[in-house]
């Protein structure tokens, strides 16, 4: 399935405790909605950049979802295909969940909640508590003509962590 790829790369990037030493705000948009959700500035300092790195985690209050700012991130599309970003992917507490479309979005600031992902596998989005650790990824979804399978390609990969 689409999501497997996506799984096994954060099972080798590692999905255990954080260092508390690198226990810091999340970077805050000044223009954030005023819908009381933590707002990521998605950045290459908190990308998951491959199976042997490590990236600093946003670290957040608990909360029913996230606001991702995406201007000012240059996404790379790592198959050099010219590609834009299509889909959002959240993996969180065993589930797996989809914002679709997001090339149909001309917002700044996408809001992920119950309203807006969809779920590919496991419960029903019901938002994020305290103590755990989610991992978004931003990239493009395609279909394989042949086997009629969707394929996600990441281009950013972020962990958060929830306070």
């Amino acid at each position: 399935m689409r999501w497997i790829i996506l799984i096994g790369i954060l099972i080798s990037v590692g999905c255990g405790k954080s260092d508390s030493s690198s226990d810091v705000p999340a970077p805050v948009s000044a223009t954030a909605p005023a819908n009381g959700l933590p707002t990521l500035v998605i950045d290459s300092e908190h990308q998951v950049r491959n199976e042997t790195s490590t990236s600093k985690p946003y670290f957040v209050p608990a909360a029913a979802g996230l606001n991702l700012q995406i201007d000012g991130f240059a996404f790379r599309d790592p198959k050099n295909l010219g590609r834009s970003p299509n889909m959002i992917q959240v993996l969180y507490q065993k589930s797996a969940y989809e914002m679709p479309d997001l090339e149909k979005n001309t917002n700044q600031i996408l809001t992920l909640d119950q309203s807006t992902l969809r779920t590919l596998n496991g419960s029903a989005f019901a938002g994020f508590a305290t103590g755990k650790r989610a991992f978004v990824a931003i990239g493009f979804q395609d279909v394989n003509e042949k086997s009629l399978e969707d394929n996600f390609t990441p281009f950013w990969i972020g962990s958060v962590i929830f306070h």
